[in-house]
């Protein structure tokens, strides 16, 4: 089964204009950052009352190349992205906080969806 991450990661590829990149490590060297890239990081699994889904949320950082003057750059990444998200109807989008990803101008989206829960048989 492929994870959620790996999930998200390939909806996003799918939705985002060619020149976006997508990546799932938590450490990205600036240098690769050439273009604008999303870190797709896991960050809260919390239970949904019923035993067979949980509430998965993720952490997506749209970072921008620039350095000097990011502003108007990343007001345009984060609403190409915020558009991608409406359009992937498994995947909420809960916030967007203007922040930084290891010293990278960016916008850390908070997104949620289901993960279902993979019983295992038991012996006995």
């Amino acid at each position: 089964m492929t994870s959620a991450r790996a999930q998200i990661r390939e909806a996003l590829i799918a939705a985002l204009p060619n020149q976006y990149r997508v990546v799932v490590p938590r450490n990205l060297d600036p240098l690769e950052a050439r273009t604008p890239t999303i870190v797709v990081i896991p960050d809260t699994i919390t239970p949904t009352g019923n035993r067979t889904h949980r509430d998965s949320t993720f952490a997506l950082h749209a970072i921008t190349p620039k350095m000097i003057d990011p502003d108007e750059d990343l007001d345009v990444i984060v609403s190409t992205v915020l558009d991608a998200l409406e359009n992937i109807p498994w995947l909420l989008w809960i916030d967007a906080e203007r922040t930084t990803f290891q010293d990278l101008h960016s916008y850390r989206i908070r997104v949620q969806t289901k993960t279902l829960i993979e019983r295992k048989p038991t012996h006995g």
